[in-house]
C-alpha cells in the first residue's frame, strides 16, 4: 500500500507527458501486485495506458491481480492478439472467476479467442458454487503416477511442471486418477532415482470434497498448517489443488460479510461503493424488525403512562438502560458468533456458555445498577420515595441480564435452523432487549408505587 501512495502521483504524471521510457523501468522494477494496485487506483484511460506498457511476461501476472471490472476494461480495449493471449494464459481459477462476470454475449466472443483446454478449464470451474471448494481451485497442479520411479517422475515434471501454480507438493495418484499419496518435492529429489513413488510417497494425504463449503476449506488448512490442499471428487479423484493466497481471500471476504451482517447489512454495502439509493435498498429489509420491535416500545411506554406521570423521572433512565443492555448483548452474542466460526465453542457448549454468560450479564448488570441507583438518590434525593433508586438498579440488573441471555442464545438458535448466526449481532438483539428491559423496568417501578400507596 505504501508503495502505490509514494508513486501514484509520479506515474500519473509520467502517463500524461507520455513519458513511456520511464515508466516501463518503473514497471520492471515492480512486483506484479503493486502494479495491480496502482492501475486500480488510476482513471480508466489511464489504467489501459500503463497496462500496456507492462512487459508481455509480467503482463499476465498482473492481469491476474486484477479485479474482474479492470479485467473486462482492460480486455476490451486491447488488440484481438492480446486479448487471446491473456485469456489463454491467465490462471484457471482467475479465468473462471472472470467469466462469471460476464455476460452471454461475452462469454461467447472471448471463449471464441480461447483454445479448446482453456474453454474445457473454464466449463469445469465454473460448474461448481463460487463458496465451495471446486470453485476455488485451480486445475494447475504437479501430480504424478504411484507406478512410476523417482527418475521418471522427476523428468515428467521437468516436461509438465514450469507452468503450474505451485510444485512444493506433488500429488500421486494410481493410473485411473484416484488421489492415493503425496511427495515433498525435497523428498523426491533426495530420493534413490530408481525407487518407486510408491515407496517414498505419504499416503495419509489431508483433502476436501469437491463440494465442501470455502469455510470449511479454511478450517481443515488452518487446522493441519498447510499452504496447498488437494480437491477430490467422492471417488477420490483429484480434480485441482486450493492455495494459501486463495484461502486468504476467503477468510478476508467471511469476515466482511459477517461484519456486514453485524451492523444490519450487505457485503457489497462493505466492498463497493454504492449509490445512496443502492445503500439505502441493501439497509432497509435489515432494520424491519427493529422498526417493528421499537414501535412495539412505544406500545409498552403508553402502556405505563399513568405510571410516568406519577414518576417522570423514570422517562430520563430509559436510554440509559436499554442502550446498556443492548451493548451486553453485543459483546455476548459477538464472543459466541466468532467462537462458533473459528471452533472455541462447539454446538455442545451452549449451557456452559450460557452460564458464564448470563453470571457476567448479572455481574455488570449488579454493578452499573447499583451506581446507578446511587447516582440517582444524589440527584434526585428521596422525591419519589425509594421508586426511582430501585427501579433503576432492577432495570439495569434485568436489562443487562436478558441481554445476555439473549446475546448468548440467539447464535445457537441461528444455527440450528441453517441461518448465520451473525445475524444475531445487531438488529436482532438490540431490539429484543429494548422490549424486555423497558417491560421490566416500567412494571417494576409500577407494583412499587402501588406497594408504597
Amino acid at each position: 500500500m505504501k508503495t502505490m501512495l509514494i508513486l501514484l502521483p509520479d506515474i500519473r504524471e509520467l502517463i500524461q507527458a507520455e513519458r513511456n521510457e520511464e515508466l516501463i523501468d518503473i514497471l520492471d522494477d515492480l512486483h506484479p501486485a503493486d502494479i495491480a494496485e496502482i492501475i486500480s487506483e488510476l482513471p480508466e484511460d489511464e489504467k489501459i495506458k500503463l497496462f500496456k506498457l507492462v512487459r508481455r511476461e509480467k503482463a499476465i501476472e498482473v492481469f491476474d491481480e486484477l479485479d474482474e471490472n479492470d479485467q473486462i476494461l482492460i480486455l476490451e480495449n486491447l488488440p484481438v492478439e492480446d486479448r487471446s493471449f491473456l485469456l489463454n494464459e491467465m490462471s484457471p481459477d482467475e479465468r473462471a472467476d472472470l467469466f462469471e462476470e460476464l455476460s452471454v454475449d461475452k462469454t461467447q466472443e472471448y471463449g471464441a479467442l480461447m483454445t479448446e483446454e482453456a474453454r474445457r478449464e473454464v466449463e469445469i470451474l465454473t460448474s461448481y458454487p463460487s463458496e465451495t471448494a471446486g470453485g476455488l481451485m485451480t486445475t494447475e497442479f504437479a501430480s504424478v503416477m504411484e507406478s512410476m520411479s523417482v527418475g521418471e517422475a522427476i523428468e515428467f515434471l521437468r516436461m509438465t511442471a514450469p507452468d503450474k501454480e505451485t510444485i512444493y507438493s506433488i500429488y500421486v495418484t494410481s493410473e485411473k486418477g484416484v488421489l492415493v499419496g503425496v511427495v515433498q518435492l525435497k523428498d523426491l529429489i533426495l530420493s534413490d532415482p530408481k525407487k518407486r513413488i510408491s515407496d517414498i510417497m505419504d499416503e495419509k494425504v489431508i483433502s476436501v470434497e469437491v463440494n465442501a463449503d470455502q469455510e470449511e476449506v479454511a478450517s481443515i488448512m488452518k487446522k493441519y498448517n498447510l499452504t496447498v490442499i488437494p480437491v477430490v471428487d467422492e471417488y477420490r479423484k483429484l480434480l485441482g489443488i486450493i492455495t494459501i493466497d486463495d484461502i486468504i481471500d476467503v477468510i478476508h471476504e467471511e469476515a466482511s460479510e459477517d461484519i456486514a451482517k453485524m451492523v444490519g447489512t450487505q457485503l457489497e454495502d462493505i466492498e463497493t461503493l454504492l449509490s445512496p439509493l443502492k445503500s439505502a435498498r441493501l439497509r432497509m429489509p435489515w432494520l424491519i424488525l427493529t422498526y417493528i420491535g421499537e414501535i412495539f416500545v412505544s406500545f409498552i411506554v403508553k402502556h405505563f403512562e399513568p405510571t410516568l406521570q406519577q414518576v417522570i423521572a423514570l422517562a430520563s433512565y430509559m436510554p440509559l438502560i436499554a442502550a446498556m443492555g443492548g451493548n451486553v448483548g453485543t459483546q455476548a452474542s459477538t464472543i459466541c458468533v466468532r467462537g462458533l466460526a473459528t471452533g472455541s465453542i462447539k454446538m455442545g457448549d451452549l449451557k456452559r456458555v450460557l452460564v458464564k454468560e448470563t453470571l457476567a450479564g448479572s455481574i455488570m448488570g449488579f454493578v452499573y445498577g447499583l451506581v446507578l441507583a446511587l447516582i440517582t438518590l444524589l440527584v434526585y434525593g428521596l422525591k419519589y420515595s425509594f421508586v426511582l433508586p430501585m427501579s433503576a438498579f432492577v432495570g439495569c440488573l434485568a436489562s443487562m441480564t436478558f441481554s445476555s441471555v439473549m446475546g448468548t442464545i440467539e447464535p445457537f438458535v441461528l444455527i440450528k435452523l441453517k441461518r448465520d448466526p451473525a445475524t444475531a449481532v445487531g438488529p436482532l438483539v438490540t431490539t429484543g432487549t429494548d422490549i424486555l428491559s423497558s417491560a421490566t423496568y416500567l412494571t417494576f417501578a409500577t407494583l412499587l408505587l402501588k406497594l408504597l400507596s
